[in-house]
């Protein structure tokens, strides 16, 4: 049987510190990555952000992001800048290059809207860790989450920040 997922309810709370809240990660994402991962562990995020800032405190990240305005937003990150594609994900090329060869952690916060052909690219990445996956209070987030869980045999928690409108979730 799998480890039980520790999630400490009272630090649920929408946004972060550093981040606008909206499409940040929440704070108990946060608060779960820092109870579950070692530090200095490596944690590779698709799609980046302020939360990004909050993560590079703790642990070393690879940050997969079209969006140049995001790209070195945190000089702490490894950012791979991969513009989209015409299936509206990443540029693989650049994506499967850069990215570390080993990960302790993952997290499917992007790109926002295509989140989805993470999938078409699953054989290329490391799904024997705990993997994130951010707003699945979205219909397609929670689709998402469900076919990970059941194609790579995982166990899917998922947390809603205090406020409830925003949720994420953790497949062990």
């Amino acid at each position: 049987m799998k480890a039980p997922v520790l999630i400490n309810w009272s630090f649920c709370i929408i946004g972060i510190m550093k981040g606008d809240g909206v499409w940040s990660l929440c704070e108990c994402s946060l608060n779960w990555i820092n109870e579950n991962l070692e530090k200095g562990s490596t944690i590779l995020e698709f799609g980046s952000g302020y939360g990004t800032m909050d993560l590079t405190e703790n642990y070393t990240v690879y940050s997969v992001e079209h969006d140049r305005g995001f790209v070195g937003l945190d000089p702490k990150s490894n950012y791979i800048y991969a513009p989209l594609q015409s299936n509206l994900w990443y540029n693989q090329e650049r994506v499967f290059k850069d990215l570390p060869e080993e990960y302790d952690l993952m997290i499917i916060d992007g790109p926002n809207g295509n989140r989805n052909n993470i999938l078409l690219y699953a054989d290329r990445l490391n799904w024997d860790i705990p993997v994130i996956v951010d707003d699945v209070h979205w219909q397609t987030g929670t689709k998402m989450a469900k076919y990970i869980e059941k194609k790579f045999n995982k166990e899917l928690s998922i947390a809603e920040c205090k406020n409830g409108t925003k949720s994420f979730g953790i497949l062990i």
